[in-house]
């Protein structure tokens, strides 16, 4: 978690293949580099969802985040 945003991973592992169960793993990191660190350290994966109203952030992440989709949405619908 960071602030407001949660990036999702099993102890700071992520599953070496795909998870096809309702299976949510939780990792805390300190802030949103440090997300994006521990994502790109791994196989690029098939969808990201941002959960912020920070325009800067989601920037960031459409600039530094690959995925085959990613979907940004606003907390505050």
């Amino acid at each position: 978690m960071i602030g407001n945003h949660r990036v999702y991973c099993s102890e700071r592992r992520a599953p070496s293949s795909e998870i096809f169960a309702p299976i949510l793993p939780i990792v805390t990191v300190n802030d949103f580099d440090e997300a994006i660190e521990f994502i790109n350290a791994r196989d690029h994966p098939l969808a990201l969802y941002i959960f912020t109203d920070d325009c800067k952030l989601r920037e960031k992440g459409k600039i530094y985040l690959v995925s085959n989709t990613t979907t940004y949405t606003h907390q505050n619908l």
